[in-house]
């Protein structure tokens, strides 16, 4: 599987990093729409792209040395432990205040979620459900 063309790598790249930058955009949005301070804002926005972008180049790192694939009963399965830290991470952040304070602005839930709209979208589009219910397409586009 390593042995892919690189402009595979390069849009999975791309679209990993699209996600995440997006995803601390939203978080910056949501500390404006909390009424903090734009420095607060920003280095909230920073820090969770520092983030997202730190998980990215350590686990392309821990994938490239061969880490995560162990055979199954043989070995620790670190591809599993290192998605549960790092959600584990993510949860545990939000009982930081300042953070709490931007999930809970109004809108949050909608930016929060905005960066996984272009994918629903082309999926509801494409599926047969969407010819069958030509509503949740126009719900899919409302919540763009």
């Amino acid at each position: 599987m390593s042995h892919l063309p690189a402009y595979l790598w390069a849009i999975t790249y791309a679209e990993v990093a699209g996600m995440a930058v997006a995803t601390a955009y939203a978080l910056y949005r949501g500390a404006r729409a909390a009424g903090l301070g734009n420095r607060v804002s920003m280095t909230m926005g920073l820090g969770a792209a520092l983030l997202f972008g730190g998980w990215l180049a350590v686990s392309s790192l821990v994938a490239g040395g061969g880490s995560y694939s162990s055979r199954l009963g043989h070995g620790i399965p670190w591809l599993p432990l290192a998605v549960l830290g790092f959600f584990v991470l993510l949860v545990s952040l939000t009982r930081v205040p300042l953070i709490r304070r931007a999930l809970s602005a109004p809108g949050a839930q909608q930016r929060l979620l905005s960066p996984l709209v272009p994918r629903s979208r082309d999926r509801v589009r494409d599926s047969d459900a969407a010819r069958e219910a030509p509503g949740a397409l126009r719900c899919a586009r409302r919540v763009w």
